[in-house]
């Protein structure tokens, strides 16, 4: 998960060394997440439609594959 110090567009997502698909999430409170998009393979760049509001970005797994091999994540 990634701490955007506080709540501001998220205009692009960019992710590295991820195995198989994942989920971007953001969220104003990093309690409640909605998916903004999903992706697949070891690299991935999105823009989510309407550049939400978000202080919280996270990648997951919705199939419980491990993220910890991800090498990099980066928020614009």
């Amino acid at each position: 998960m990634v701490d955007l110090g506080r709540i501001r567009p998220v205009n692009l997502v960019v992710a590295r060394g991820f195995g198989g698909q994942f989920l971007v999430e953001v969220s104003t409170d990093g309690t409640s997440f909605s998916t903004v998009a999903t992706g697949s393979g070891q690299a991935y760049a999105v823009r989510p439609d309407g550049g939400p509001r978000a202080r919280y970005v996270r990648l997951r797994s919705p199939v419980g594959l491990d993220e910890s091999l991800s090498s990099e994540v980066s928020v614009w």
